[in-house]
């Protein structure tokens, strides 16, 4: 492999993060999306952007068309032109399941963002990997990364793209998001919420009202039962608990945090902490996890979702973040609670939305980026991981410890340990030429040795019906086969007999009335 490598993302990287984005302030989603496509088009520029399925062709040329009696060698014409700097992308988007949720805002994000960096079918449909944890944010960030990186990147398209170009990159985009309502309250108006009585205050964050026709309600629902009722019980609650943090949880539940103008934002300010540290855990797993290799990039954000009626919704933007080549680097509000204020502030249009501001810094643009580092892993620990069948080292359990060598030795021990046993005990015999069997099918279809090729020793498969004919006669099977021979035996003669009885109406001289006729008077 040439030793240099990405030099050109790295100077991408950095020309991404030189763009100014604002942070904590409500704003219409196109608004926030385009900024997202903004930094994500600085990731890829000056290369081939790789997320057509039919780009892909290259990998399998002789693709079969099943509508043809032949193979569609056009389809290679498709493939891209992997000399060329080529980044293959994909997109990955988290949200609560919630109904108030699946509205204008989401219908932008797959036309704007996923259908510009989320994979396409070779119909021409974005399939970007959609995933509505209850409560938004993750149901696990290890799971996040490892699914959508697994499912993009096969290890067969990622060696001919690496080899082909030493710029060659896979860029990994991940959106995690949480909701929360808004209701307005206003001058000449009281609501009472989790026993707080908003008097004429602006709005309160945790409650939306879904239809004209429908009472407010929490939202999100999660979260709010989360902070003023929470149940240990409840799977969801314990998560995103934890995802809040212990010190955030007992803030937030004995002091309602008020903008400016009285509105109750604390539930807003939980949604936010809860999607941040959705979007650290899973650059932890990216990262440090060993996700992406030394060719891979991942570009986070963290949202809020504001529902409020009617299906007008806006979007908090909270975090942006990239992890490449040992680096993370993140920008955004935090996730300490008590560090958390709010003004609300009249956007272009005349109308009163909310401004979260961390540790006192007024001018979000100008929050901190940080940088931290980790251990990176090298091309030849993945390279480790891949076997020699070609199974896709991003599909492998999350630990990643054992190679097929590994298995195949720890199976041919345990079967060693048991054929120790069964010399002292015939009855072992039996069992264990089973789960000897049932062990090399779980393995692989035919044994291998610890270089991955056939043993010398072993039988092609096609013999294993003999194989176990001969391991039924040593194991006393024999004696089965015989007396279901004898029985069928048996069954097949009486049969013959009754067909004869039946149809002749009598045997030995005994005649049987009821097969006798008889002649029966005419009607007149």
């Amino acid at each position: 492999m040439p030793k240099r490598r990405c030099q050109d993302m790295q100077q991408r990287i950095a020309d991404m993060w030189s763009q100014p984005s604002a942070f904590g302030e409500e704003d219409e989603p196109a608004s926030v999306y385009l900024s997202i496509i903004a930094n994500r088009y600085a990731l890829v520029k000056g290369a081939q952007l790789i997320r057509d399925e039919l780009l892909l062709s290259f990998n399998k040329p002789g693709y079969h068309n099943k509508n043809k009696s032949s193979h569609s060698p056009h389809l290679a014409q498709c493939a891209a032109n992997l000399s060329l700097p080529s980044v293959l992308t994909t997109c990955g988007y988290t949200m609560c399941g919630d109904r108030i949720c699946q509205s204008r805002a989401l219908s932008q994000y797959k036309s704007m963002i996923a259908g510009r960096f989320g994979s396409m079918t070779e119909g021409g449909e974005n399939k970007p990997e959609f995933f509505f944890a209850t409560g938004g944010g993750t149901d696990s960030g290890p799971t996040l990364a490892h699914v959508t990186v697994g499912h993009a990147l096969d290890s067969a398209i990622k060696k001919k793209m690496y080899t082909k170009n030493a710029e060659s990159c896979f860029l990994c985009n991940i959106d995690v998001c949480t909701h929360c309502g808004h209701l307005e309250v206003g001058p000449g108006h009281s609501h009472n919420f989790l026993g707080n009585t908003y008097d004429g205050v602006g709005a309160v964050y945790g409650l939306a009202q879904e239809s004209v026709f429908r009472d407010p309600r929490p939202t999100c629902g999660a979260i709010v039962g989360m902070i003023s009722n929470f149940n240990m019980q409840n799977p969801v609650h314990v998560r995103l608990r934890n995802d809040l943090g212990e010190a955030n949880f007992n803030y937030l539940k004995n002091n309602d945090v008020q903008a400016d103008d009285g509105s109750s934002v604390r539930f807003l300010i939980a949604a936010a902490i809860i999607a941040i540290q959705g979007m650290r855990n899973t650059l932890d797993a990216l990262g440090p996890g060993g996700e992406l290799d030394e060719r891979g990039v991942g570009h986070m954000t963290a949202q809020v979702q504001v529902n409020n009626r009617e299906g007008f919704e806006t979007i908090l933007y909270c975090a942006r973040a990239t992890v490449f080549n040992g680096v993370i680097t993140e920008q955004g509000l935090g996730t300490d609670a008590s560090k958390f204020t709010a003004q609300m502030v009249t956007n272009k249009d005349g109308v009163q939305q909310v401004k979260l501001i961390y540790d006192g810094v007024q001018d979000s643009e100008a929050l901190p980026i940080v940088v931290r580092t980790y251990d990176m892993k090298s091309e030849s620990e993945h390279a480790d991981m891949d076997t020699e069948e070609g199974i896709d080292v991003h599909m492998r359990p999350l630990s990643r410890s054992a190679s097929w060598a590994d298995m195949q030795r720890a199976a041919e021990e345990m079967m060693a340990d048991e054929a120790l046993d069964s010399d002292s005990d015939m009855s072992m015999a039996s069992s264990h030429s089973v789960r000897k069997r049932s062990l090399q099918n779980k393995l692989g279809s035919r044994p291998r040795s610890k270089r991955g090729s056939l043993a010398k020793d072993q039988e092609p498969m096609e013999k294993s019906t003999e194989l176990v004919v001969k391991t039924a006669d040593k194991e006393g099977g024999i004696g089965f086969y015989w007396a279901c021979v004898l029985v069928s035996a048996f069954y097949i003669a009486l049969l013959s007999i009754t067909l004869v009885f039946f149809s002749q109406g009598s045997v030995a001289g005994i005649q049987l009335p009821f097969f006798q006729t008889q002649s029966m008077p005419l009607r007149n």
